[in-house]
């Protein structure tokens, strides 16, 4: 467990961030300025943008191995990933008595999927026999998606698994496991899609989409397009192209209750970096945590009260809150 110390106050809500194939809990979310310095806004940007709402929160990072091809490869599953992060926020939220603080969760890419995942086994949890792991559904009010794939990538051109490998240039050994399920028409994908759909009515979602084309080494990709095959066979050196990594018919999901769709103007890297607090992106998202916030408290404790009397006789425990920090909630490696 890594923190850093954040605005000292007094907990109201918990936001979760989860980063996606190939990220990082920490470099995915920062942006480098052409001088060199860096912004990590989840530190440097947020909790004063909400302080200046009267908007108190705990903030925390969740980071898991999702390399694919560079580092140590896990073997896990993607369901694996989405029962640990389950787990990991359940039991310390538990821990802490803060089960029933108001969660957000805010995913780039494979980590919307995961966060579904999550979600749904937590409302498959009974009260009676798995309390902890209830009371994250219980007290989830809203998801922010930054380019989840939840009808896998744009089949029209390379894969988006493939995609996300040459992303950082490299296309080695990979973990078939997780990449796998961004394919189109992926049976585990379209399962995670059809279970989550029916519990979404429970929050309210914003699904950001990119509007721009990101850039991408091709490197022993299946090219499906005859005049990027062409190119590469006479230009064989020169393989830098831009991709729409996941395409917005795949970055909202059809029948979702209470979702927004909103473009960013970003690629699909930069849907979740910004430079400073005026990036009009930035200031889009915190307007919409704002909203949420404001309005997912008040029914967040109406569905507690409705499910007290079943939480008291499973005997799950209840604590009073504590201080306020920004938290890396990790099951890898510490950097």
């Amino acid at each position: 467990m890594h923190k850093f110390n954040c605005l000292r106050l007094a907990d109201i809500n918990s936001i979760y961030l989860v980063h996606g194939l190939n990220g990082d809990r920490i470099d995915t979310f920062t942006f480098t300025r052409p001088d060199g310095s860096k912004c990590f806004w989840p530190k440097d940007l947020l909790p004063q943008a909400l302080h200046d709402h009267g908007i108190k929160c705990r903030i925390y990072c969740y980071g898991y191995n999702a390399h694919t091809n560079t580092g140590r490869i896990s073997l896990q599953s993607f369901w694996d990933h989405g029962e640990e992060l389950l787990k990991t926020i359940a039991e310390e939220r538990e821990l802490k008595g803060e089960q029933k603080r108001p969660i957000i969760f805010l995913a780039h890419s494979l980590g919307g999927l995961l966060v579904k995942c999550a979600l749904h086994l937590s409302y498959l949890s009974s009260a009676a026999d798995d309390p902890v792991s209830r009371a994250v559904f219980l007290s989830t009010h809203s998801v922010f998606f930054f380019g989840v794939p939840h009808q896998g990538g744009d089949a029209t051109a390379v894969s988006l698994g493939q995609i996300a490998l040459n992303i950082v240039g490299v296309a080695r050994n990979t973990n078939s496991k997780i990449v796998d399920i961004l394919e189109p028409d992926n049976q585990a994908l379209e399962a995670n899609f059809a279970s989550y759909n029916k519990i979404s009515h429970n929050f309210h979602q914003r699904s950001y989409w990119e509007k721009y084309l990101t850039p991408v080494k091709l490197l022993n990709m299946e090219i499906k397009h005859i005049w990027v095959s062409f190119l590469l066979l006479v230009c064989p050196y020169t393989k830098l192209t831009c991709q729409k990594v996941v395409p917005k018919s795949s970055a909202i999901i059809p029948g979702m209750k209470n979702d927004q769709a909103i473009p960013l103007d970003k690629d699909h890297v930069g849907l979740v970096r910004y430079s400073s607090a005026d990036d009009p992106d930035f200031k889009a998202v915190c307007r919409g945590l704002i909203l949420e916030i404001r309005k997912g408290t008040r029914f967040i404790n109406d569905r507690w009260a409705n499910w007290n009397m079943e939480l008291r006789a499973s005997g799950c425990k209840l604590y009073d809150e504590g201080n306020g920090e920004l938290m890396y909630l990790n099951r890898t490696t510490a950097d």
